[in-house]
């Protein structure tokens, strides 16, 4: 037992020092499956913090291979709790084993565990008791324990919920049931979550882009929206930018004349076609045939003269909606090494997420007025206008294959001479673009080109891609 004001060290010596102000306290749960996601989310928080960390972790895992992995890799200091000892910033308590944990503003207590009574879920009414809205409650992965009623007093307390994204979790049974039930005021990976931890919860979750701001968590029925589309359709959403979700599912219930998102629900759960129409809503693409003009003069002034000594370029297309920018550049990119005398064989994968996209794409039919920004000699070239359409020509059909793939969970198509990733990363929460940069540079040969949009950034990948010029541009390249 460690005595208030001590703090007991492997070495078997007790030093004197006082108690650090803890400024909030965060209590992480878990079942079967999460002992990783506890510690990936410690991990992701940093070595200084003014925060107490109370884990929780259903009573058949047992805390002890929970503590050899926190010891091995994090620098936290750890302390497992027999009865009470005073809490701490920067530290993380477990219970001992057969015992279970409450706390109070001042100490973290351990007891006996009761039989029937959900050792999860009492450790979270006592945080929301004792620390209001200063507790925080971190749901991670595992099965069905019930925690739903202390998650709930957490925010009733005015505190905050986070849960781990089910997308991320090896068992996701806790996770759904909290979303479905109580709502979450942010969802993410645990990665991210250690750095809401570390830094606040994003602005990102709590500002609709309305003028009128809305107070996190979130409703129930937004999440479970987003989770009936990823087990319905295959479409994880989690990753996106939750404003950006959040304003168009309301809009659309809007538009239907439905009152509130508990209406709009239903109506998803009911009518697969609706649910089709909001996953439509929700991914469209701005796109169109050589809309970028600095990208078309980058890929002419750096691409193809580093690849027209080349047998072959191959390029992937990623996030490609219905087709324009994929048959804007292959069609550019043929004709400009035709001109270059190159007999570089030209390949090109574009994909996107959206199945009805992809077969948009793949049927190569547009409105004449879609086609009006292309060059009069590549429209006549690589096209033929029937119907009033423009029909994608043989050309481009041989060189261009579209499939359906998430660039954020999909492994990439591999040795790419150009990735053309543009205006993708302006959907998805910042937290998630090192991920989504670090799949581009594995697609991608040394030395081979990304095409990001011009707002864009890869800084969160430093050290990954460098500028192919000296100005500013639309081109990078790998390093």
């Amino acid at each position: 037992m460690e005595v208030e004001g001590r703090e007991a060290y492997a070495f078997g010596v007790d030093v004197s020092v006082p108690p650090t102000a803890v400024e909030r306290v965060f209590v992480l749960v878990a079942s079967a499956g999460g002992y990783d996601a506890v510690v990936q989310v410690l991990e992701s928080v940093g070595r200084r913090s003014p925060h107490a960390f109370v884990v929780a972790i259903k009573a058949s895992d047992g805390p002890s291979m929970l503590h050899e992995t926190l010891e091995l890799r994090t620098t936290r200091r750890l302390a497992v709790v027999e009865s009470v000892q005073t809490l701490e910033a920067g530290t993380v308590y477990l219970a001992a084993p057969a015992m279970q944990l409450s706390v109070t503003k001042t100490t973290v207590v351990a007891t006996p565990r009761t039989a029937g009574v959900s050792a999860l879920d009492a450790v979270l009414h006592s945080a929301a008791q004792s620390w209001g809205a200063n507790a925080t409650a971190i749901i991670l992965a595992g099965g069905g324990a019930p925690v739903q009623a202390g998650a709930q007093a957490i925010l009733d307390a005015g505190g905050e919920l986070y849960c781990q994204s089910p997308s991320t979790a090896p068992i996701d049974d806790m996770l759904i049931s909290v979303l479905g039930e109580v709502g979450a005021s942010g969802v993410g990976s645990c990665q991210e979550i250690g750095g809401w931890v570390r830094e606040g919860l994003s602005a990102d979750v709590r500002d609709t882009g309305d003028p009128e701001r809305f107070e996190v968590p979130l409703a129930p029925a937004f999440w479970v929206v987003l989770e009936h589309l990823r087990s319905t359709m295959g479409i994880d959403l989690y990753a996106y930018r939750t404003a950006t979700l959040y304003r168009r599912v309301t809009q659309r219930a809007r538009t239907l004349g439905l009152d509130g998102l508990d209406a709009y629900l239903e109506r998803t759960l009911s009518d697969p076609d609706e649910l089709e129409a909001l996953a439509s809503r929700i991914l469209i693409g701005t796109t169109d045939f050589f809309r970028n003009k600095v990208l078309f003069e980058d890929l002419r002034r750096w691409v193809v003269p580093a690849v027209s000594g080349q047998d072959s370029l191959a390029v992937w297309c990623a996030g490609c909606s219905t087709g324009e920018e994929a048959y804007s550049v292959a069609a550019f990119l043929h004709s400009e090494l035709e001109a270059a005398g190159s007999s570089a064989k030209l390949s090109m994968i574009a994909t996107d997420v959206r199945g009805d996209a992809i077969e948009h794409a793949a049927a190569g039919s547009y409105a004449l007025a879609r086609v009006a920004n292309i060059p009069t000699d590549i429209r006549t070239r690589y096209g033929t206008v029937e119907d009033g359409q423009w029909k994608v020509g043989e050309i481009l059909r041989n060189c261009v294959r579209f499939s359906v793939q998430d660039v954020l969970a999909d492994p990439p198509p591999q040795d790419r001479d150009l990735v053309l990733f543009r205006n993708v990363m302006i959907y998805l929460r910042p937290e998630v673009h090192p991920r989504a940069l670090a799949s581009m540079q594995q697609a991608l040969v040394p030395g081979g080109f990304l095409a990001v949009g011009e707002s864009e950034s890869t800084h969160s990948l430093d050290g990954g891609f460098a500028r192919a010029g000296v100005r500013d541009g639309a081109i990078l390249r790998r390093v």
